[in-house]
């Protein structure tokens, strides 16, 4: 069921007058009329994987608990790693068992070994990439004594499954959107009229320009012999423009959705590209995914604080992790190492906090001459 569908128009139309006409008293219940209406969305696309997304909550939530309540570290670290394992399995298992294989053999080929290539295909599951990240932060923060584990399992298998960013997030952190369903929710018109002008802000985004712009990227990419420098060029560039809009403005609908049920979702996108250098841009494209790399992978390597030759080692690892999690393709692979060599070149500059403060058009600030240049560039 797309954002942009008539379903969906419709599924919403239900829900929100069912959630705040008749359910608007108990918190609990429309905890519970989300869950439900949630997992019907989820499994309009194929009702057979509800039960992943089930399990990844359940364990997580016992999980959790098991590891507030063990008073041995040892104990802490074992639970731990089998919400990682359990998280991490289940995503690798269904994101890149097809890719594994089939590149398995490729290479059993090229050295003149043949093999039958008639594999199981795994169907992946829509959103276990937004939903895996989302419950393995709650089991980690928890470890980190960052948040207590909640009590309600309604509430927390409504954080989990959340339909407005349940398949393309933003990816959340428990210490910001579960404490939202514990607590009584009110419909106040000014927060919902924002998410009326974010939703049709995200539709415009999505129909109007990177639909439209898709129409000419998709004949020149797919005719690329065919066509000169000059086009190639104009379909580089309306590529950026119709990713850029597909996804933002689908992070648009999602964070206006929610802000019509009374909940605020953190921003996921803030001009990317009018960034002047490599990090800028990271700061401001896919803001949920980037600092969830940030807070759960690259710190905890050490960061930028263990020395140069390291600091530029967990840079690769953090983007070529980044890649592969976008997609199980060689493609995503490269474009995860050709950022990390630009970002560890950026990383060796001094001045690489010199826009820490400074955030042009999110305040707006007027480029100059010298800065407008630098977008051009990045």
């Amino acid at each position: 069921m797309l954002f942009n569908s008539f379903e969906f128009a419709l599924f919403f139309s239900v829900v929100f007058f069912i959630y705040w006409g008749i359910l608007s008293k108990n918190y609990k219940t429309q905890n519970l009329f989300l869950i439900i209406s949630s997992y019907f969305f989820y499994s309009w696309w194929d009702w057979r994987f509800l039960s992943l997304i089930i399990f990844s909550s359940f364990s997580d939530f016992i999980i959790a608990h098991k590891i507030d309540k063990s008073t041995d570290k040892q104990k802490k670290i074992y639970y731990l790693k089998l919400s990682i394992i359990l998280n991490i399995g289940l995503l690798a298992f269904f994101k890149y068992f097809n890719f594994f294989i089939d590149n398995f053999i490729i290479a059993l080929a090229s050295i003149g070994l043949q093999t039958n290539s008639s594999t199981i295909k795994i169907i992946l599951p829509i959103g276990i990439s937004f939903y895996s990240f989302q419950t393995l932060s709650y089991t980690i923060d928890v470890y980190k004594n960052k948040i207590k584990p909640t009590n309600d399992i309604m509430a927390f298998f409504a954080f989990v499954s959340f339909f407005p960013q349940l398949v393309s997030g933003p990816i959340e952190r428990a210490r910001n959107l579960l404490p939202q369903f514990c607590k009584k929710r009110k419909f106040v018109i000014e927060m919902s009229s924002d998410g009326v002008r974010q939703i049709l802000l995200g539709l415009f985004k999505k129909i109007v320009i990177a639909d439209n712009c898709a129409i000419h990227v998709e004949d020149i990419f797919d005719n690329f012999s065919e066509y000169s420098g000059v086009r190639l060029l104009l379909g580089a560039i309306f590529f950026a423009f119709q990713i850029y809009c597909d996804f933002s403005g689908y992070s648009d609908i999602a964070i206006g959705t929610a802000k019509l049920l009374g909940f605020s979702l953190m921003q996921n996108f803030s001009f990317p590209y009018f960034s002047r250098n490599i990090g800028e841009f990271w700061t401001r494209w896919h803001i949920s995914l980037s600092t969830w790399f940030r807070d759960y992978l690259f710190i905890p390597l050490g960061g930028s604080k263990s020395g140069k030759w390291l600091s530029l080692r967990n840079i690769f690892i953090v983007f070529l992790v980044s890649g592969f999690w976008h997609g199980p393709n060689w493609t995503f692979i490269a474009w995860g190492f050709v950022h990390s060599i630009f970002y560890a070149i950026y990383s060796m500059k001094s001045e690489k906090n010199i826009y820490k403060n400074k955030m042009l058009c999110a305040e707006g600030l007027i480029p100059s001459i010298k800065e407008i240049f630098q977008m051009g560039i990045t």
